[in-house]
């Protein structure tokens, strides 16, 4: 990707984007592919949590990988893809351009990776600015139909071909740590939530940081979770796995589902295992700068060695 000098350029719409290619831009010796602030939605930020817009950020990177990485360096890799392509468009699968079969892997492979991390298992609303019409994505397809697979299930269900060489080259997770802007109040969760609709793709997050100072949550997933707190009051949740919470400033609790008798409880100076005696519930965690326990049936005060304490959760 180096020798091809490939570029990603971030304009906010895509009047400016068309706008900046009139002019001196066109003429740079760049193997740029573009993406827009508009189709950007950033985990934390109002659109993200509402999950309005889906986040074309995965396509448009993996485009210029896929142009000008895999189809340079990986040959074999790009005649597979366009093999797997093909067979979806005769399937009807893939809806392809006709008129631009070259591109088609680079589009379908995208679309399968979409799907994977399900940003269109709850359809988005919204499309680079503009609100999406009643209809146009129809049940059970992506892409506005073009794609006849909707979420991780959508692939399991009816393109495992496709899905079985997207998992060779990609974890089940998102490796990279989101840290959720300063202004996030509340409780972010990474656990699926029919109710909260942007959990249907925060699910596939592993780790989680905190920014600024206000008072805000964290609730993880059977991943094995990160999470690191801000300079507020923090109560994170790891739930599932071997989980790292690191509540950092403020007074900060670590919460856990069952009562403290299920619990072995370890201290060893600054550092706490919490470790679940029950299994496939809550895991062995790890806290650092964590001032509580909130158990189902006690709160302890790991400053005050274990003294019991009474918080209310509703502020």
């Amino acid at each position: 990707m180096a020798d091809n000098r490939a570029t990603l350029t971030l304009f906010n719409t895509e009047p400016d984007m068309r706008e900046a290619f009139r002019g001196p831009l066109r003429r740079v010796d760049l193997g740029m592919q573009d993406l827009r602030a508009n189709e950007s939605p950033v985990e934390g930020h109002e659109d993200y949590m509402a999950h309005r817009t889906r986040d074309a950020s995965f396509e448009e990177v993996l485009h210029m990988v896929h142009d000008y990485g895999i189809k340079p360096a990986l040959p074999q890799m790009q005649l597979d893809l366009i093999r797997i392509t093909d067979a979806a468009m005769e399937r009807g699968l893939w809806q392809g351009r006709q008129d631009d079969l070259e591109n088609e892997p680079n589009e379908y492979v995208a679309a399968i990776y979409d799907n994977y991390l399900d940003l269109w298992t709850v359809p988005p609303t919204v499309y680079e600015g503009r609100p999406i019409e009643t209809g146009r994505i129809p049940d059970g397809t992506s892409h506005f139909g073009i794609y006849g697979a909707r979420g991780r299930a959508g692939l399991r269900n009816f393109d495992p071909e496709g899905l079985a060489i997207l998992q060779e080259f990609f974890p089940p997770f998102l490796t990279y740590t989101p840290e959720l802007p300063p202004e996030f109040t509340g409780a972010f969760s990474l656990q699926f939530d029919p109710d909260l609709r942007y959990t249907a793709k925060s699910q596939h997050l592993k780790d989680v940081t905190l920014t600024g100072d206000n008072n805000a949550g964290l609730i993880g997933n059977d991943w094995d979770n990160i999470f690191l707190g801000n300079a507020g009051d923090n109560m994170l949740r790891g739930n599932g796995g071997k989980d790292l919470l690191d509540g950092s400033a403020g007074i900060d609790t670590a919460i856990y589902a069952g009562n403290m008798a299920d619990y072995e409880v370890i201290r060893d100076g600054n550092i706490t295992r919490v470790i679940d005696k029950r299994a496939a519930r809550d895991g062995a965690d790890l806290l650092l700068n964590m001032e509580r326990i909130a158990f189902a049936d006690q709160v302890i005060d790991l400053r005050q060695r274990y003294r019991r304490l009474r918080i209310n959760f509703d502020q």
